[in-house]
């Protein structure tokens, strides 16, 4: 799991530089496009990708997050439970007077 942290961290990195490469909407005059409001249309599409961009980044960014969470969590609870079976073993060893604490 901390592979696929690790993995996300560095997508999320990738997406926060192409932010920043990303600068600024591009504007253009109709002439480039033609006719028919292309013009218009590039320019809500540019701006809705930037937009995108950033939701995006910030979405791998928290997945990432909670990913490592999730696994240190994971790991605290299987530490519980080794100590629990670690603990109920000794115990049940010593009744049967196979454990260390058995008299002989």
């Amino acid at each position: 799991m901390d592979a696929v942290a690790g993995q996300l961290s560095q997508v999320s990195a990738d997406l926060q530089q192409a932010v920043g490469a990303y600068t600024a909407p591009v504007c253009y005059a109709a002439s480039v496009f033609g006719e028919f409001g292309m013009d218009q249309a590039w320019s809500g599409f540019d701006t809705d990708w930037a937009a995108e961009l950033t939701v995006t980044q910030r979405a791998v960014a928290e997945l990432s997050s909670n990913v490592t969470a999730t696994t240190a969590n994971y790991r605290a609870a299987e530490a519980t439970v080794a100590g629990s079976l670690a603990t109920v073993g000794a115990a049940a060893g010593a009744a049967a007077g196979t454990g260390t604490g058995a008299a002989r």
